[in-house]
């Protein structure tokens, strides 16, 4: 049922009346394409029934990633084409949460941040999965990004599906080692990676001065010091659920997650004058389902925290795009032997991985990281610089894979793609 109110009859009764400075040009030009979507603005076509002559006027859709009206289609086809590659394993739901300390870094730098948090999610994940203790296999990963809260504030958090095991160098499927079939890796120890490596990046780029810093951000030596002491000390939020109830659960939760942002028009209750009211769920109350009242200004402005702009999605469709270690094989070893029966995936004397050559190799694929292992700080330049310099990402194009899935061009971010995990 097509809902009684949108984001594009917010956006046309309040847009004009936001300050003149209080939006970028990339958001301003998203807005217009939001409340001209499907209207006679962009033109359109007409349908004409061959036997009884009725006409039907259809306007065009503006497709921008970030309007909620155009991603269905595209949600409904990534679906089947995932659907083809799943595997017949237990899939579990993580998710990595920032704290809200590192909101304002977000703001002034959400392209390192964000490209940040997608490789810290990895780089933990990837680390438990190939230590013997817990996994000792080639794991994978599908990753996707979030800025927004239920009541749209800004809330950075990745959301990963992560396959119940991973492959051997033999080819063979290798279950996890320890606890049950509910059970992935212990939380408290991923909290603890992640923190210990997004903050071991986060302090190498501020003491470089490559990042610009919010106002009132505390960059002499004393506040500097104990905001530092106070994140390293604050527990970080690393979530793991239960495995999903199919593999096909696991497509269809992952095309409501990278094909919209922030908010759909079905949530969306009323537009008044100057307010906009829509529901949420309260997850600090039991996610129970409330309502909630914004200035229309002030909800626009939410709104548009969450755009991902073409620089930020495109640095990191092509950071995360070549990451061999994402998949369990390159793309030139998946495309030949892709199409084998599934049942050889999961017999412990299988032959079905071939051997394949070095340049393809599953165990040569390299993960182009991010440009931010800079070196140790020297003991002069020991604090936050205020300076701000552009920060470029040298590319690696060394590794075996090639660029997987579009995800990017749809709102929210789809980053770390992995076919073989079925995602």
């Amino acid at each position: 049922m097509r809902p009684a109110f949108d984001i594009a009859q917010a956006a046309a009764r309040f847009g004009r009346r936001l300050p003149a400075n209080s939006l970028t040009t990339y958001q301003k030009r998203t807005l217009q394409a939001i409340v001209a979507c499907r209207t006679a603005a962009l033109g359109g076509h007409i349908d004409a029934c061959g036997e009884c002559g009725h006409l039907r006027i259809s306007y065009n859709s503006c497709r921008n990633r970030h309007c909620p009206k155009c991603q269905g289609l595209n949600k409904e086809m990534w679906a089947i084409q995932q659907e083809e590659q799943l595997l017949p394993v237990p899939y579990f739901h993580v998710v990595f949460t920032l704290p809200h300390e590192l909101n304002g870094l977000c703001m002034h730098n959400p392209r390192f941040m964000y490209g940040l948090l997608l490789e810290a999610g990895w780089h933990t994940l990837n680390s438990f999965g190939n230590s013997p203790k817990w996994l000792g296999a080639r794991t994978a990963a599908t990753i996707v990004l979030h800025t927004w809260g239920q009541n749209l504030s800004l809330h950075p958090h990745i959301h990963c599906i992560v396959p119940s095991g991973g492959l051997r160098q033999d080819g063979t499927w290798q279950l996890p080692k320890r606890g049950n079939a509910e059970f992935l890796y212990p939380v408290e120890a991923m909290k603890e990676v992640f923190r210990a490596y997004f903050m071991q990046h986060l302090r190498s780029a501020l003491e470089q001065g490559l990042l610009a810093l919010p106002k009132g951000f505390p960059y002499k030596r004393g506040p500097y010091y104990r905001w530092k002491e106070a994140l390293y000390r604050k527990s970080w939020v690393a979530h793991t659920q239960k495995p999903f109830a199919g593999p096909q659960n696991v497509v269809q939760y992952l095309a409501r997650y990278s094909h919209r942002i922030a908010i759909t028009n079905h949530r969306i209750l009323d537009i008044g004058q100057d307010t906009v009211r829509f529901a949420y769920k309260d997850y600090a109350d039991g996610a129970q389902k409330k309502e909630m009242a914004l200035d229309g200004l002030e909800f626009l402005r939410r709104f548009c925290l969450h755009y991902l702009s073409r620089g930020i999605t495109g640095s990191c469709r092509r950071i995360f795009g070549k990451c061999g270690t994402m998949a369990f094989w390159p793309t030139p070893a998946k495309t030949k032997y892709w199409r084998k029966p599934w049942p050889l995936w999961l017999t412990r004397n299988s032959s079905f991985l071939p051997a394949a050559s070095a340049k393809h190799s599953p165990n040569n694929a390299s993960l182009a990281r991010l440009p931010i292992n800079a070196p140790a700080a020297t003991k002069d330049r020991w604090l936050p610089s205020k300076r701000w310099k552009q920060t470029k990402a040298p590319l690696s194009n060394s590794g075996p894979c090639s660029i997987i899935d579009p995800g990017w061009q749809h709102g929210s971010a789809l980053a770390l793609l992995c076919p073989a995990a079925g995602i």
